[in-house]
């Protein structure tokens, strides 16, 4: 299977990926971006509660791992 992304609500973007049963790569092709870009979810206060615990570091390395300032140009 083959996707793509390029736009997400007002966040743009462009992200490539290709699934097999075991596997998927994922090509970021912004990774000075976030996982986690501005959207209307940035107004809900879980969204505020979240980004203060990772600042903090205590979100478990499952959540933290979506909201650091960068993510890999290549994830498999």
């Amino acid at each position: 299977m083959i996707a793509a992304r390029d736009r997400c609500d007002y966040a743009i973007d462009r992200i490539r990926s290709v699934r097999t049963r075991r596997f998927r790569y994922i090509r970021n092709f912004f990774p000075d971006r976030p996982y986690m870009q501005p959207n209307y979810r940035d107004e809900w206060e879980i969204t505020a509660l979240i980004r203060r615990l990772h600042a903090e570091g205590k979100l478990n390395i499952v959540h933290d791992r979506f909201w650091p300032s960068e993510r890999p140009s290549e994830e498999l």
